[in-house]
């Protein structure tokens, strides 16, 4: 069997002009690959062992890819698991500023927290050597859906699952892109940006 390799932290400096931090994905037998790897499962670099019973407040930080390799922090999006992602979260302040008459600076009041902004960049990966149809399908599907979604995640359980957030965990597609990826035909990049999204009961008196 031909034996595909593939360095998704080189892929994603070429697709998204950054390198990201190591990405973790740990073969079957409990050793760690940081760079990359095969779809045989053989590892072509110094290996260590993975700390995968790590847990936290919120569930494991680890799940398993398609061919049973551990991978860290994957991302659920409307169902739909992603392995291989990244995912960054921003947020703002509301503040309104007013001058005083002969004083410098200004007084700051706070008015509110904004909606957290959420991006998630990732690649599909046709293990077998193909172009990955029904996940580029998927992840279609999954833009089209005109309503929120539950997105599952060690970091964005962090900052959304809150008493200040309503304890929800509900957001809404901006935008999708879905990069070309020259000379490599079975994996392909793709980006989401997200918006945080509550559900309010109003209450008519």
């Amino acid at each position: 069997m031909t034996i595909l390799q593939y360095n998704l932290q080189d892929l994603f400096q070429k697709q998204f002009k950054y390198r990201p931090a190591d990405y973790n994905i740990t073969d079957p037998d409990g050793s760690k690959n940081y760079k990359s790897f095969s779809n045989n499962g053989d590892l072509k670099i110094e290996n260590i062992i993975s700390k995968k019973s790590q847990q936290g407040n919120y569930g494991s930080y680890y799940a398993s890819d398609a061919l049973g390799r551990t991978i860290f922090m994957p991302i659920t999006i409307g169902g739909l698991f992603l392995p291989y992602s990244w995912l960054s979260i921003t947020g703002a302040k509301r503040i309104v500023e007013t001058s005083m008459t002969e004083r410098r600076g200004t007084v700051k009041e706070h008015i509110s927290m904004e909606d957290y902004n959420i991006n998630v960049k990732g690649f599909i990966i046709g293990h077998d050597g193909t172009f990955p149809e029904k996940d580029a399908e998927a992840l279609k599907t999954l833009y089209e859906r005109n309503e929120a979604l539950e997105i599952n995640s060690i970091l964005t359980d962090i900052f959304l699952l809150t008493g200040e957030n309503g304890g929800q965990d509900k957001v809404v597609i901006s935008d999708f892109s879905f990069n070309e990826n020259p000379g490599v035909e079975h994996i392909r990049a793709y980006e989401f940006n997200l918006v945080t999204d509550q559900e309010f009961e109003l209450e008519i008196l």
